[in-house]
Order: structure tokens, then C-alpha cells, then sequence
């Protein structure tokens, strides 16, 4: 059993806050959820990183629902008033999904109130629901006064909190809370449950993922990585499709976190960058770097690409390139005995659960085992004393 420093407070606090959502609001979004054969989504950031992962699971498993982000290419327009009427040809109920923790993004609360301009001219059935940690929001007030579905989560607690295992490093309760109700969300469609199962679904698993968490977080396998990770130049993260979400929230958290750790001494902490393999500005990786690729079966081969030289065309490759140019690699993945696991390594790969075909919550856990590397890192600077700028942290992440 884990003691109370080596707990980590924000994930507790995000598994009971689940349970702490009215039934009213989860019956009434699982019923939405559950009638819907054309699903839209709206949000940005790490709010729309975390929402991917249940809706591409919900995709890829449920040929009769078909999941569209509105800033994906595949949406019919620009706006609601473009894609509406070519949105309803596809699909007889439809449904959208708004997720803002603030309630305040502009372009969310911008696309919800685009839809429901929309709304009265429509065809068939058309649901709304909002996960929000703020009802009196732009977003929570638009989706009160339009009758849409609102879901309430956890706000964040304790902005000046240096603790960052009690209270999140980039207080991010909201944002995991919006991931695991829609994995509850998603289970429930496509094993056909009822809603109300939402509180049991995740009774059943969360205190098990929580405990694993804090179990891994003191291996030596663990402690290897947040070493590395404090001695590296540059660290990268890599992923294809629903790993690539998984890679750019965590790449996104080790970002802020290098911006803001303060100077000691006249010299930079750690010198280097976060990034994300692929993204326009990511070098090639060298010794000096860490690299955390992240996929579900750790076993996608075509190492290299024909169209686009010099780069990898699948995850393998990228992790074979990594290993290459001698920077220290370290999987994440949910399959026991990986062709990552075997070209890597079994003491610098972590194998989060191990998952099945079908709606899987493997995405879920690597996305949530992988939150409390940067509080780690964090930790693991301090110890070399240095120190994380809370007010510059507050600024970065606009908390």
C-alpha cells in the first residue's frame, strides 16, 4: 500500500469526483449517446486530446456510429449552418459533444453557439452535451438556456499548491474526469448497458488503475525513465492515430514544464525542449534525448517510408530509429511480450494493463499512467535544486 507521499492525491480526487456526477445528467447523456448514429465533437487542446481517445475507441468497434471532430477534415464545412444540412443526409440522430473544463474557450463556445442557431431549422433529432467544470460559463450558460445536456465535472483546486501529486501539476482534474466518463460513456453503447452502470463500470476499475499507478511509479523501472528524463537534452514523444492524441497531452505537459523551470545559478536547468516525432520543429533524435513511443500493440512493423524519406512510416520504425542514433528509448504499451518490448527492452518498457480486441480502455490508462511523469520530473528537479515558478506555471496553462 502505497503511503501518503507516494500517493498520488489529483487522480483520487478525479476517480471520486466521477462518482459524484448526478444520475440525471449521466442518464440523460448515456441515452443520448446511446440513440446517436452521427456523433460530432467539439474542443481544443488537451481537453480534445483526451476526448479522442473514448470516441475513436467508440469508432473504430461500432460500424453504426460514425464520429466526426468539427476540426477534423472529414467535417462538411466551416460552421454548423455548412455542415448541418449535409451532416443530417448521413445520419438520423445525431449528437455533439462540447468539452471545455473553463466553459470559456473561444472557439468551442463559438462552434456550440453556431449549433444552436442551427438547431431550430433541423430535420431530424439533434442531442447537445457539455462537459464543463464551470456552469455559469459562457459554454454552461449557452447549453442551460438551449436545453443541451450538461455534465458537470471537478474544478480545479488550490491554484498557488506547489504539491503537485494532490492537485495535478497543469490542474488538470477536469480534463482526466472528461476522459474516463467517456469511457464509461462508451462502454456503456457498445456493450449495451444501461446508464446508470456508468457508476459501476467505473467502480470496477479505477481504485485498480490508481493502485497500479502508484505501484509502478516506485519501480526501478520508473525511476530509471524520471532520471533520464532529468539528465536528457530534448525529450520526444511519438504516436500513430489514437497514440498520437496519448503523445501530444503528454508532450504538451513536459513542454510547460521545461518553459518554467527556473534558472540556477545563470544556467538553464535542463537546456532542450519537448517534442512531439513528427511535428515540423521535432530534430532527429540523438544520444543525449529520451524517447517515449506509445502504442497499444507495440507491434505495428513498415519501418520506413517510401513516400517521405528519412521518415517512419509506422511506430516500430520510429522506435528503430530511436535506438539507431543511440537515444534512450522507453515504450509505453498494453501487449505483454511486444516486438517494442523485445527490441527495447523489459526493463526500460511499461505495459499498462493488457488489452483485448474490442472497446478497450488502453489508451485511457497509458494517457493516465503517463500524467505523473512530469510531477516526477518535477519532483526529481527540485531534488537538484531547482524549482518550479508557480506563477509562471498559472500562465502557461491559463489557470
Amino acid at each position: 500500500m502505497a503511503t501518503a507521499s507516494e500517493k498520488f492525491g489529483f487522480l483520487e480526487r478525479t476517480f471520486k469526483g466521477l462518482l459524484r456526477i448526478k444520475q440525471e445528467e449521466i442518464e440523460m447523456a448515456g441515452e443520448a449517446y446511446k440513440k446517436t448514429d452521427l456523433w460530432t465533437g467539439t474542443s481544443y487542446g488537451r481537453a480534445k486530446r483526451y476526448m479522442n481517445v473514448p470516441t475513436s475507441e467508440v469508432n473504430i468497434n461500432n460500424e453504426s456510429i460514425l464520429y466526426i471532430n468539427s476540426d477534423d477534415s472529414a467535417f462538411p464545412g466551416n460552421s454548423f449552418d455548412e455542415a448541418g444540412p449535409k451532416l443530417e443526409k448521413r445520419g438520423k440522430n445525431l449528437m455533439s459533444l462540447f468539452v471545455s473544463n473553463s466553459g470559456e474557450t473561444d472557439d468551442t463556445v463559438d462552434m456550440m453557439n453556431q449549433l444552436y442557431s442551427y438547431l431550430p431549422r433541423r430535420i431530424g433529432n439533434w442531442s447537445t452535451v457539455l462537459m464543463t467544470q464551470n456552469l455559469n460559463s459562457r459554454a454552461g450558460k449557452s447549453a442551460s438556456e438551449n436545453e443541451g445536456i450538461i455534465v458537470k465535472l471537478d474544478g480545479s483546486e488550490n491554484k498557488n499548491s506547489t504539491n503537485y501529486r494532490e492537485f495535478g501539476m497543469m490542474r488538470d482534474i477536469g480534463e482526466y474526469q472528461a476522459l474516463w466518463a467517456g469511457q464509461a460513456l462508451g462502454q456503456i453503447v457498445m456493450e449495451k448497458r444501461k446508464p446508470q452502470d456508468f457508476y459501476t463500470i467505473l467502480e470496477g476499475k479505477l481504485p485498480i488503475i490508481l493502485e497500479s499507478i502508484e505501484e509502478w511509479s516506485r519501480s526501478e523501472e520508473c525511476q530509471k525513465l524520471v532520471q533520464d528524463l532529468a539528465d536528457c537534452k530534448n525529450i520526444m514523444v511519438a504516436g500513430k492515430k489514437t497514440s498520437r492524441d496519448c503523445a501530444k497531452a503528454l508532450t504538451k505537459r513536459f513542454q510547460q514544464l521545461k518553459q518554467i523551470v527556473n534558472k540556477k545559478k545563470g544556467e538553464e536547468a535542463t537546456g532542450g525542449n519537448a517534442y512531439l516525432i513528427g511535428s515540423a520543429n521535432c530534430p532527429d533524435p540523438t544520444s543525449e534525448d529520451v524517447v517515449i513511443p506509445i502504442s497499444k500493440s507495440g507491434s505495428k512493423e513498415g519501418f520506413y517510408s517510401k513516400t517521405l524519406p528519412g521518415r517512419t512510416s509506422q511506430i516500430m520504425g520510429i522506435c528503430q530509429k530511436s535506438l539507431e542514433k543511440k537515444a534512450k528509448v522507453y515504450p509505453f504499451v498494453a501487449t505483454e511480450d511486444s516486438l517494442m518490448e523485445q527490441k527495447c527492452g523489459k526493463e526500460k518498457t511499461t505495459v499498462v494493463g493488457n488489452y483485448t480486441r474490442g472497446f478497450s480502455d488502453a489508451y485511457a490508462r497509458i494517457a493516465t499512467q503517463t500524467s505523473i511523469l512530469p510531477i516526477l520530473l518535477a519532483e526529481e528537479y527540485k531534488t537538484r535544486d531547482f524549482e518550479i515558478d508557480i506563477e509562471s506555471l498559472k500562465k502557461t496553462h491559463g489557470f
